[in-house]
């Protein structure tokens, strides 16, 4: 096979991985949206949870069958890993148009510096898309991306950054 229709091929691939987000079936309540999809067989889980105020932190996981657990650590080999960053991505526009919260704090826990560097790219996207600011925090395979609304009032800010501790807290 001629080397760079095979080149076409493996990056059409990815093209319709990054532009093409599986389904997600929503679970709603209250303080959490709860988010389920499948790409190759595996089971993934976006967590959208209401902290203080209209704030809210978000995450995701994948069912990892042999230790029967939900890992954040996530790989996924080929163009079905585009496929997954792209469905976490759709997810994180379609709870905004939802909530129209006043932050959204992104945990990344993750050990993988590219996924990670992946991760920020879009939460800094999703930003300056958005008119929003954003904080990079953390380190190691710990971070937090708080991406949040600045055009809101100074109560609204104590809670930004009261949710922010809660998410910290939690995550000891």
């Amino acid at each position: 096979m001629d080397l760079m229709k095979r080149f076409n091929e493996y990056f059409n691939k990815i093209e319709e991985s990054l532009t093409n987000p599986s389904q997600i079936n929503w679970l709603i309540n209250n303080n959490s949206y709860i988010g389920n999809f499948t790409v190759d067989d595996v089971e993934y889980k976006i967590e959208y949870l209401k902290q203080i105020g209209n704030n809210w932190s978000y995450s995701f996981s994948y069912f990892d069958i042999d230790k029967n657990i939900w890992s954040y650590n996530i790989s996924n080999k080929g163009s079905s890993g585009f496929s997954v960053l792209s469905t976490v991505k759709f997810g994180l526009y379609y709870l905004y148009d939802k909530t129209k919260p006043n932050s959204i704090i992104f945990s990344d826990i993750d050990s993988s510096n590219t996924r990670r560097r992946l991760y920020q790219s879009f939460c800094e996207e999703f930003c300056k898309n958005n008119n929003w600011n954003f904080s990079n925090r953390g380190s190691d395979e710990k971070k937090l991306f708080v991406m949040f609304n600045n055009n809101i009032g100074d109560s609204d800010k104590e809670e930004v950054f009261l949710s922010v501790q809660k998410v910290v807290e939690l995550s000891k």
